[in-house]
């Protein structure tokens, strides 16, 4: 299946809405989910650096962290092609 930028995106945004929607979650938690950008090219750039720290974190686990951190770095690439096309 071929996808392109902008479904790959939007993709991310309906996980990402998912993830913060409102419901059991704390207040705290909600409020902050309503004051974070609803769009890919504002949210890639605040995402980038935590995911990038998460790759180096999860390459420390023995066993297969060096595997779910290519993973991961691999994922922040594609992000990174997604921001390049539509941002």
């Amino acid at each position: 299946m071929a996808i392109d930028s902008k479904a790959a995106a939007e993709i991310i945004m309906t996980s990402y809405r998912e993830a913060t929607a409102e419901g059991p979650a704390p207040a705290a938690m909600a409020a902050t989910a309503r004051v974070v950008p609803q769009d890919f090219c504002k949210l890639w750039p605040a995402a980038k650096p935590i995911l990038t720290a998460l790759a180096t974190l999860v390459l420390l686990l023995p066993g297969f962290g060096k595997v779910a951190a290519g993973v991961l770095t691999g994922l922040i690439a594609v992000g990174d092609k997604i921001a390049a096309d539509l941002c």
